[in-house]
């Protein structure tokens, strides 16, 4: 069933104030007629009952994953996959975003895709390129539902949403649309070497990048509190 509706869909890990953020972001600054959509694979039941909690306050759909692997990537891929599946004959257009890349201008999804199947951030290997599901677009009014698989695939070397590589070699370059990435760096940290963030296609979209520590890097909590005071900026300033 063609659908002009969005759904925003946040994968979430053990960070409540980046979800309550997001919804305020989304209000903000999407354009489209959307729903939000958290789907939770945190490992921290505390974090799963405040977030289920909040779904009403702040308007989003919640649903747990429940997933048991160590392995960071399938638990990403998985989530996603879980959400797609999920909600695919329900929505016209999908925004996979991770919890800690905001939109910070306004943005459309649809006129994004306008013409296009999936927009995305490259990732480019030797044996293939496919997209990045932390920023992702689709165009589910046109896609082929089964090619959408956000899984690793290891046979290839590629990381999570590496099996997206399908989407491009059936479509052809010319279907997608390429969001571009720009590293800055954070002039209120520099204890690691995550001292910096990201900006996607020309400035839309803020990434913090390891949001959640999962890479255990130093002093993490002074650098989102840094990050935090950036993005409060952008959005006062947007």
């Amino acid at each position: 069933m063609k659908s002009e509706k969005l759904a925003v869909v946040i994968i979430a890990f053990n960070r409540v104030d980046l979800i309550v953020q997001q919804a305020k972001c989304m209000r903000k600054f999407c354009l489209d007629d959307y729903d939000l959509i958290v789907v939770d694979n945190s490992n921290d039941p505390g974090v799963s009952a405040h977030l289920l909690s909040l779904s009403g306050e702040l308007g989003f759909e919640y649903f747990q994953t429940r997933i048991v692997s160590s392995d960071g990537s399938v638990n990403h891929a998985t989530a996603c996959n879980m959400a797609y599946q999920k909600y695919c004959i329900h929505y016209g257009y999908f925004l996979f975003l991770d919890h800690d890349c905001f939109p910070v201008k306004s943005f459309s999804v649809s006129a994004v895709l306008s013409g296009k199947i999936i927009a995305g951030m490259p990732q480019t290997k030797p044996t293939r390129i496919y997209f990045w599901p932390g920023c992702l677009m689709i165009n589910n009014n046109r896609i082929l539902h089964s090619l959408v698989d956000f899984a690793p695939n290891s046979a290839l070397g590629l990381d999570t949403g590496g099996n997206l590589f399908k989407v491009i070699d059936y479509y052809g370059l010319e279907q997608c649309f390429f969001l571009d990435e720009e590293h800055v760096k954070n002039p209120s940290f520099n204890k690691s070497f995550y001292d910096f963030y990201a900006l996607i296609n020309s400035g839309v979209f803020m990434h913090f990048i390891n949001a959640s520590n999962w890479n255990n890097s130093a002093e993490n909590t002074l650098r989102v509190e840094s990050l935090y005071r950036i993005l409060a900026e952008k959005i006062e300033s947007a």
